[in-house]
């Protein structure tokens, strides 16, 4: 990762990072370089992330393809605002892709720094590549609470990529310049039951208890997470529930 981000959220969580301040030290890491620290410390894959990453396209566009060749895994977390023609330049060298999808309202992503429609294409595209996604909505209070909105998300979520994409719905905590209480784990309760209507794999981010996979076809508990620790307990090799053989659409790295 590194700083810098094309959105300006108020709620951002990583804003020391996404907002870029000449006090913060940085040292550069080109591809040769960085494809060097793969091979020495023997790394099966590489998350382009924390600030937003393709703010450093061209670093991208020459990085992937190094990593590719040395059949190293490349996972790219987005807030997704790309163009289509650049992005399928990448597309091919990405594995999987966590996308955040701030709001479903066009006005509220304008407000942002954002642009819905170009979001929801992206998603498209990376789909459409066979890309592992998977979403992360943050529900800030006094943003994106509005509930219908949120279901009409999880409609078109299940309607245009397939009800298997996993949707991580996250809570919010005051930060950078919003104020407002965090996100009521009961508002989030009501979310994730709203979502698992349209979605067979719904999470509750940062909060702890909702964390863990269960298969949708027998309920049995498949991964249990802590933090960032998890541990697969009945998923075998090809990313099925060993208790009944339910495709989980997991991908092992």
């Amino acid at each position: 990762g590194s700083v810098g981000c094309n959105m300006r959220c108020p709620f951002c969580q990583n804003w020391h990072i996404s907002t870029w301040s000449s006090q913060i030290k940085l040292s550069r890491i080109d591809p040769l370089e960085l494809l060097s620290l793969v091979k020495k410390y023997r790394v099966t894959a590489v998350a382009f992330t924390y600030n937003e990453p393709l703010i450093s396209y061209e670093y991208l566009l020459e990085a992937m393809p190094l990593l590719k060749k040395e059949n190293v895994k490349v996972v790219l977390v987005t807030n997704g605002l790309i163009n289509p023609l650049p992005l399928k330049e990448i597309v091919h060298y990405i594995d999987a892709a966590n996308v955040d999808l701030k709001t479903f309202n066009r006005e509220t992503y304008k407000k942002l720094g954002g642009d819905l429609e170009t979001v929801l294409k992206t998603l498209q595209i990376l789909k459409s590549f066979n890309v592992h996604v998977e979403i992360t909505h943050l529900l800030v209070t006094g943003i994106n609470d509005d509930l219908g909105e949120f279901e009409a998300l999880c409609s078109w979520i299940a309607g245009e990529l397939g009800d298997k994409v996993p949707l991580h719905i996250s809570r919010y905590f005051p930060s950078h310049k919003w104020t407002k209480p965090p996100t009521d784990i009961s508002l989030l309760e009501r979310a994730l039951e709203i979502a698992k209507r349209y979605l067979e794999f719904a999470y509750l981010g940062n909060v702890s208890k909702f964390s863990d996979t269960f298969c949708p076809s027998c309920g049995k508990l498949v991964i249990k997470r802590r933090g960032y620790k998890l541990q697969l307990l009945s998923v075998t090799s090809d990313g099925r529930c060993s208790a009944c053989g339910f495709d989980l659409g997991i991908v092992l790295l």
